[in-house]
């Protein structure tokens, strides 16, 4: 493989060597001669000392004859290839201990594995578990990533530059996270993101070697990565909500305690009010390259929402409660605009575990958009639910696709027993005639007045405008026929 002046010098470090390297060595150069030859490293006799020199720089060797100097330099090329051809049949095992254990000689620092939850897959075992920090202390009793840990560095990076493709970099860390530094890189495969490297800077000065040799790990093992999610008994995680679209079955137990630990990263509650929205391309150019750096765009934009790419889009899951809408879309409908993307939105919903009917429903509100050749930017679901429930068949994304308001009133009277769900569908099949509904209901017209104007108060759509009286009696319906009433 090819290395840079800096690859070199990390690996010979114990030998004291003076440096004189440009700060952005390339990676460029094949091997060491002992005669000048194209990107290779030269080494010579100056003197006493033995020079090393190549594109980007040269390392001095004091007290050395160039001979050992040469053989020491040559060695470093051998390592380097052992290294990485070594890993390659490992990968293919997911022996990720062993990945982490003999990176950990090349880095000469810890090293962490993390897959898409923030789930550790493997830390470096020369370390104990007091060896380090704090946050190393709770990964290894643990087995995830802190949410104090994750928030901090939220607050202190932007997630634009957190989550950048296979590229490494260094990220300096005040009193509040101890002082660390830390190298990291996002590992993709497919353009999904698959998980995380990170090597801490406590034994050596991490510098530019350590991260042109992390972004040559990272392209190595990200498509042995992307294969382990195809596999029945792999023990290997994407972001939790990345799995809930693409993965019919995940055990009960497995998923609560996955969705636990993402709602906990995000500051979310279960019982928060989400919407999920999918923006696509409009551009046939396109590349899933850029669609990776819209995305990254998008977590700096909207760092209180959870922005991951797909095939040829992207999704946005939104805490409603931890964001005000309003200025979302204002912002979001101008980047829509520039960038010439379409963007699809689905009701709102409280369950994430349904997450993939949600996703369905931005998905079909972007076709049937297309279709009407809607001028918005963001096409809303509920403008389309009751074509959208005519055209399928699935009951779980029938209720799912029922009008939220009508979903909201009728966990509310399962909660206290209530009759609200009952009078309002009564109201509207008497075409709102107070006195009709409440001869139906057996109650005097005051006391129905006064409760009609209660349910329509709580209410978060117009129920003047006729598609939405549409819509509920719809789902009254739907409700009724799968036993939900």
């Amino acid at each position: 493989m090819k290395l840079s002046m800096w690859m070199i010098a990390n690996r010979i470090c114990a030998l004291e060597p003076e440096l004189y390297i440009e700060e952005d060595a390339p990676i460029c150069l094949r091997s060491a001669r002992m005669a000048y030859a194209t990107d290779c490293v030269h080494v010579y006799q100056s003197g006493a000392d033995a020079v090393c020199q190549g594109i980007g720089g040269k390392i001095v060797l004091r007290d050395m004859d160039c001979q050992q100097a040469f053989e020491i330099i040559q060695s470093v090329f051998d390592i380097y290839d052992d290294w990485i051809s070594g890993l390659l049949p490992v990968a293919g095992t997911e022996d990720y201990q062993r990945i982490v254990d003999e990176s950990r000689q090349i880095f000469q620092n810890p090293v962490i594995f993390l897959d898409g939850d923030n789930r550790v897959l493997a830390l470096s075992s020369q370390y104990g578990e007091k060896d380090i920090d704090r946050e190393w202390e709770h990964l290894c009793r643990y087995g995830y990533s802190s949410l104090d840990y994750i928030q901090k560095f939220r607050r202190t990076y932007s997630q634009n530059d957190f989550y950048i493709k296979n590229k490494a970099q260094l990220f300096s860390f005040g009193p509040e996270l101890d002082n660390c530094v830390t190298m990291s890189v996002a590992v993709y495969y497919d353009n999904l993101f698959c998980g995380r490297i990170n090597v801490l800077e406590t034994d050596r000065k991490l510098n530019l070697g350590d991260i042109q040799i992390l972004e040559i790990l990272a392209s190595h093992l990200s498509p042995y990565l992307g294969a382990m999610r195809y596999r029945q008994n792999q023990d290997f995680h994407q972001n939790i909500f990345q799995d809930l679209l693409q993965k019919q079955n995940i055990p009960a137990t497995v998923l609560e305690e996955r969705l636990h630990w993402q709602l906990g990263y995000m500051k979310w509650k279960p019982e928060d009010l989400f919407c999920l929205l999918t923006l696509h391309p409009e551009r046939k150019d396109f590349s899933p390259d850029l669609l990776i750096l819209a995305g990254n765009q998008l977590r700096k934009l909207f760092p209180q929402t959870s922005v991951f790419t797909m095939e040829d889009h992207i999704v946005m899951v939104c805490d409603q409660e931890k964001n005000a809408m309003e200025n979302l879309f204002a912002v979001l409908r101008e980047y829509l605009l520039v960038n010439h993307f379409a963007a699809g939105m689905s009701l709102p919903f409280r369950r994430l575990e349904k997450l993939r009917y949600y996703h369905q429903q931005a998905l079909a509100a972007v076709s049937y958009g297309q279709r009407e050749n809607r001028k918005s930017s963001v096409c809303d679901f509920y403008d389309y639910a009751l074509s959208y429930i005519i055209e399928i068949s699935d009951q779980e994304a029938l209720i799912c696709a029922c009008h939220p308001d009508i979903l909201a009133l009728a966990e509310e009277d399962s909660k206290n027993h209530g009759d609200r769900l009952n009078t309002l569908c009564t109201y509207l099949n008497m075409e709102r005639s107070l006195l009709n509904t409440a001869k139906a209901l057996y109650i005097h017209r005051n006391t129905l007045v006064y409760r009609i104007t209660k349910i329509i108060d709580s209410l978060h759509y117009d129920i003047e405008d006729v598609y939405c009286r549409d819509y509920m009696k719809m789902t009254f319906r739907i409700l009724k026929l799968f036993s939900r009433l």
